[in-house]
C-alpha cells in the first residue's frame, strides 16, 4: 500500500531507532499466513522484542546511515526483528513461530513433501552489537542457548566445587553415623 510523506517520515524515524540499536535480524516472510505473523508478534513481546514488517525503500534509506549496512539488498517481503536485550531468545521465538506455521499448514491437509519444503521464515542477515552477520551466522546464533540458560549453566559451574566440598565434609560424620548404627544393630542381636 502506498504511503504518504508523513507516514514515510514516521516509518523513517521508527527504522532509524531500530538501526541505531544495532540489534536486529532481517527475515524474509514469503507465503507466511497473517496468523503466523500475529503469533510471532505475541511471542516476541514476551521477550521485549518487536517485529516490523518493513517498507523496503524506507528501511534501506535508514540503513544507509550506518556504513556497515551499505550494500545490503532489501527485496521481497521482509520483516525486521528488533531483538530487545537478547537477540538469541528472539530468534528462538521465531523458530517457535515457524513450527506453528508448519503445524497450521499440516492441518490444512498438505502432503509430506509440501510440509518438508515449506520454510515460512528465511534469514537474510543480522546486525548484532555492531557486527554484520550473514544468514549462516544468524543460523548459528539461533543454535546458541539463550541468556537465562547461559546464566543457569554459569551458576551451576560456580556451585559445583562448593557442593563437592560440602559432600566431602559430610562424608566423615555420615560414615561415623553408619558405623554407630551397625554397632547398635549387632549389639541388639
Amino acid at each position: 500500500m502506498a504511503k504518504n510523506r508523513a507516514q514515510k517520515a514516521e516509518l523513517m524515524t521508527q527504522y532509524d531507532e531500530v538501526v541505531s540499536k544495532s540489534n536486529f535480524i532481517v527475515i524474509e516472510t514469503n507465503k507466511v499466513p497473517a496468523r503466523a505473523i500475529t503469533t510471532l508478534r505475541k511471542l516476541l513481546s514476551e521477550v521485549d522484542a518487536k517485529l516490523y514488517v518493513i517498507k523496503n525503500t524506507v528501511f534501506s534509506k535508514a540503513a544507509e546511515k550506518n556504513e556497515k549496512l551499505v550494500g545490503q539488498t532489501y527485496a521481497g517481503q521482509l520483516a525486521v526483528i528488533e531483538g530487545g536485550k537478547d537477540v538469541s531468545t528472539a530468534i528462538k521465538k521465531l523458530d517457535d513461530a515457524a513450527k506453528e506455521a508448519k503445524s497450521v499448514l499440516s492441518l490444512t491437509g498438505a502432503d509430506e513433501k509440501t510440509l518438508a519444503a515449506y520454510v515460512p521464515f528465511t534469514y537474510k542477515f543480522g546486525f548484532v552489537s555492531g557486527s554484520l552477520l550473514n544468514d549462516a551466522d544468524v543460523v548459528r546464533l539461533s543454535k546458541l542457548p539463550d541468556q537465562q540458560a547461559v546464566l543457569a549453566q554459569f551458576v551451576g559451574t560456580l556451585a559445583a566445587p562448593i557442593s563437592g566440598l560440602l559432600n566431602v565434609m559430610q562424608g566423615v560424620p555420615r560414615a561415623f553415623m553408619y558405623t554407630l548404627i551397625d554397632l547398635q544393630n549387632k549389639k541388639a542381636e
